[in-house]
């Protein structure tokens, strides 16, 4: 699958405490031809796994959006995931798919990213999450 580096939210990011994407996409790249009318998936793939020590903690996926790039300033989560625990975070494992709802065009939120949001502190896990179009899985 080819990616696209203006859909990049985060790239082995690591994660040990709660985290928002090292990246954050513009609404305008979002809108463009290339996904006009077609549903958007927030995609996270685990780089490498989490320790054996921190496979009970957990960990949830949310798209945030938010008026600024930093995602820091009013983020609202637009879709989540479960908590997923950290045995099931390995390195490789199918991707964590997460359809976004609709843009509408009259929002002041002009940022997507990602928020990381984990039950107790981590020793160490590394991340990539983009947005996509279609999604492929590993097999």
């Amino acid at each position: 699958m080819i990616l696209d580096k203006l859909l990049e939210m985060s790239n082995g990011q690591a994660i040990t405490i709660d985290a928002i994407s090292d990246y954050s996409v513009g609404i305008d790249v979002v809108k463009r031809e290339i996904g006009k009318g077609k549903q958007l998936y927030a995609v996270v793939v685990i780089d490498t796994a989490t320790n054996a020590a921190d496979a009970a903690k957990t960990v949830t996926f949310s798209v945030i959006s938010d008026s600024t790039a930093n995602l820091a300033t009013s983020a609202v989560v637009q879709a989540s995931t479960r908590a997923y625990t950290g045995a099931v975070l390995t390195a490789g494992r199918e991707p964590i798919v997460i359809p976004i709802p609709p843009i509408s065009l009259e929002t002041t939120d002009l940022y997507y990213g990602m928020q990381y949001d984990v039950s107790a502190t981590f020793t160490s896990f590394t991340l990539s999450a983009y947005i996509a179009v279609e999604v492929q899985s590993n097999t």
